[in-house]
């Protein structure tokens, strides 16, 4: 089922809100055909920037889980080289 989300503009530019002309503006430069598209498209991005783009893990790796790899991986820190 689609929703709709009624969107009211602000007379100035502020945090939570920008006018018709940065709206028209916006929408011209981006090569958008309506608000509707413009309000999805930065919807979107604000989801992208805010949401993890990876899957949760279980947390940080207890000290057991670590001295375990430590166990298993050579520790003999890698020989130096000088640069060409």
């Amino acid at each position: 089922m689609d929703e709709e989300l009624m969107v009211k503009l602000n007379g100035s530019e502020r945090a939570f809100g920008v006018t018709r002309e940065t709206v028209d503006l916006l929408r011209e430069r981006l090569g958008i055909a309506s608000d509707n598209e413009l309000a999805h498209l930065a919807l979107a991005q604000l989801r992208d920037q805010m949401q993890p783009q990876y899957a949760l893990d279980d947390g940080p790796v207890s000290d057991a889980m670590l001295a375990y790899i430590r166990e298993r991986v050579d520790q003999t820190p890698p020989k130096r080289c000088r640069s060409l």
